[in-house]
């Protein structure tokens, strides 16, 4: 049994690395993120900081789901249901609000069971659009062209998602984007790419779904408050974990300032506290251009916050932008306004807008949340 090797383990470290940063930060102590993805499904406590606590569950229940459905599966073996039909029309999961996405499934029992167990075992609320497949499964239909836009179309018509939801996109897997262009020219929906995979849809959702689309700002504090422990012991020198989160959101307290945080059952928190709202030092700020990448488009300066403020600024001989284009390629000119360096705030903007990957920074675990969010407030601003 020493030498066994997992059958599946390449392709579960495909899976992790699907929905790693892949920047090779080596902010884990492990070198890279194929390393970590190796050494996750085998140890499952190890921390990459530039996810969640959330997404750090869903990673273990996607390399592990064979666990939680397996029972389920056996059940309907051994009672011959695999192939037996359900209801057709609008299937809920959990509390659903007007962002919650609407999934693509069969009328086959055994289908709708696995996506209502994964799902909810993941905490993920959603709608879930059941049409009649005639007893196949969703991708053997999409496969066989059994699922026709005329079909979606009447579905989707006859489901009156449109009160239930302020969007119109179906999540479908990636593989049914040969209807996209003909269904849009007949329906107002339109086919979001979803995972070829079941097993990867709760933590797709969570970083393509939301983190994409709605989640404007995944910090958010009420979020974030129902994995404190709330117990409001004051320790940290604010009266409740709700005023500490607004302080730490502020970056104007210390993740450390929290006793109950420094035990082990809140390492994952902890981590990505630290590294989402954690005052970054000044000597972390250094901003790296890669002149054999830039082609010179030019996004960085117009989505640089320091940049946006600065061309604002009514008086054109006072503008001090901290991109510019020069002779096709982008140059810093003006370090000291980068947010990085002015409010130590971990602003990544220009990195997470650069198309050729060649605008880099320090070694440091910078998340990606803070910079959707200081995008649009700049842009208000």
């Amino acid at each position: 049994m020493e030498d066994f090797v997992d059958p599946y383990l390449e392709i579960k470290i495909q899976k992790v690395l699907r929905y790693l940063p892949r920047s090779d930060c080596g902010d884990c102590d492990l070198g890279d993120c194929f390393a970590f993805a190796k050494e996750f499904i085998n140890d499952s406590t190890r921390i990459c900081p530039h996810l969640t606590p959330y997404e750090h569950e869903l990673l273990f229940l996607l390399i592990n789901y064979e666990e939680f459905l397996y029972p389920l599966a056996h059940r309907y073996i051994k009672e011959k249901k695999l192939n037996k039909s359900a209801i057709t029309g609008i299937i809920t999961i959990g509390n659903p609000d007007k962002n919650a996405p609407v999934i693509l499934t069969s009328n086959v029992l055994y289908e709708q069971s696995i996506l209502n167990l994964l799902l909810k075992k993941a905490g993920i609320s959603c709608y879930l659009l059941a049409i009649d497949t005639q007893g196949i499964s969703t991708g053997e239909a999409l496969f066989n062209a059994k699922i026709s836009i005329y079909t979606l179309k009447q579905a989707l018509e006859t489901s009156h998602l449109e009160e239930l939801v302020n969007h119109h996109q179906i999540m479908m897997p990636r593989f049914a984007m040969y209807l996209e262009k003909p269904f849009e020219k007949i329906s107002s929906w339109k086919i979001f790419p979803g995972p070829v995979h079941v097993s990867e849809l709760p933590i797709f959702i969570e970083k393509n779904w939301y983190g994409t689309l709605y989640r404007e700002n995944t910090a958010d504090i009420q979020r974030i408050l129902k994995l404190m422990p709330e117990l409001n012991c004051g320790k940290c020198g604010h009266s409740t974990c709700l005023e500490f989160l607004k302080e730490l959101k502020k970056y104007k307290a210390d993740v450390s300032s929290c006793p109950i945080l420094l035990t082990p059952p809140y390492k994952f928190l902890r981590v990505w506290l630290e590294n989402r709202f954690q005052p970054i030092k000044k000597y972390e700020t250094g901003v790296i251009l890669d002149s054999t990448r830039c082609s010179g488009c030019g996004i960085c300066a117009k989505s640089c916050p320091a940049n946006i403020t600065n061309l604002e600024n009514a008086n054109p001989s006072n503008t001090q932008p901290l991109f510019k284009i020069i002779n096709g390629f982008a140059n810093i000119l003006n370090y000291e306004e980068c947010w990085r360096h002015k409010y130590l705030i971990p602003c990544q903007i220009c990195q997470d807008n650069c198309p050729n990957e060649a605008i880099s920074f320090g070694p440091i675990p910078i998340y990606y949340e803070p910079t959707r969010a200081l995008s649009k407030a700049a842009q208000k601003s």
